[in-house]
């Protein structure tokens, strides 16, 4: 895995713990699936505001180069560069009053684009299929449907013994 955990916890005690717990369940499982072929990156976000975000697995196979969040950005480039140039001069305007009209530009003037044509199909060498066993889908959008879902696992992570979900 690569990538960080990212500023958004800025939240009372009890909040950092249940969001800190969330975020290690949710390592834990990629992790699984990862050791059963997953190989991508995860990006799990609050109020817009990245809380973590990793890459999982090989990338390349024929260079063992594993994913991490600049995979995205490379696919990005490779396929679409115009429209990467066009995010890359926001840069100098991140963090400061014109943020906001920078990227609204670059959003107004960048060509329209479908991520499946002109992205997937673009760059085969960047896919891959897994075949993974049953999965369920599961909506982890907040803290009470996070405890849910661990309720329903066979075995309970450490940090969740001490939490009961509310009813």
């Amino acid at each position: 895995m690569s990538g960080g955990v990212g500023p958004g916890l800025h939240r009372t005690p009890r909040r950092i713990a249940v969001l800190l717990g969330v975020l290690a369940a949710l390592v834990s499982l990629v992790r699984a699936a990862e050791s059963r072929g997953f190989h991508g990156n995860v990006l799990v976000a609050r109020g817009g505001e990245p809380l973590l975000l990793a890459g999982y697995g090989i990338a390349n196979h024929s260079t063992g180069a594993r994913y991490s969040p600049a995979t995205l950005v490379q696919i990005g480039w490779q396929a679409l560069p115009e429209m990467s140039d066009r995010l890359a001069h926001i840069e100098p305007f991140v963090g400061t009053p014109e943020e906001a009209d920078a990227l609204r530009q670059a959003y107004e003037l960048m060509p329209r684009a479908n991520f499946s044509k002109n992205v997937l199909e673009a760059c085969p060498d960047a896919l891959a299929v897994s075949q993974l066993p049953r999965l369920v889908w599961s909506d982890l959008g907040s803290p009470h449907r996070v405890l849910e879902a661990v309720t329903r696992m066979r075995t309970r992570p450490e940090w969740a013994r001490t939490l009961a979900p509310s009813a």
